[in-house]
């Protein structure tokens, strides 16, 4: 800053200040987001059905329409327990899809 350089004690908010009155612009500060999620626990799959897993992948057909896969996966298989395919699956149709795979 121009003025601590020439010798003046001046805090950051009253200089952004002189600057709106003089016609500057002050950015906004940038909120960093923490890369670290604390309290995540990761599960692995001790036996089959232990933990699933539920991807959804996006396409799009070759006329240019959007295509959902949603798959539920067991992680200590990797085996994939079912698949759909839709336009569009909404939650609801998430929870009963994996619904279906509890009970079998």
């Amino acid at each position: 800053m121009v003025l601590v350089r020439e010798g003046y004690h001046v805090n950051r908010k009253r200089a952004q200040r002189f600057g709106r009155l003089g016609g500057l612009r002050v950015a906004p500060p940038k909120i960093l987001k923490s890369r670290v999620r604390r309290g995540t626990i990761v599960e692995h799959g001790q036996h089959p059905h232990h933990v699933l897993t539920i991807p959804s992948q996006f396409d799009e057909t070759a006329d240019g329409r959007p295509v959902k896969v949603l798959k539920v996966t067991d992680e200590f298989t990797q085996e994939a327990l079912a698949i759909s395919a839709a336009r569009s699956i909404t939650a609801a149709g998430t929870v009963a899809g994996f619904n279906h795979v509890r009970q079998n």
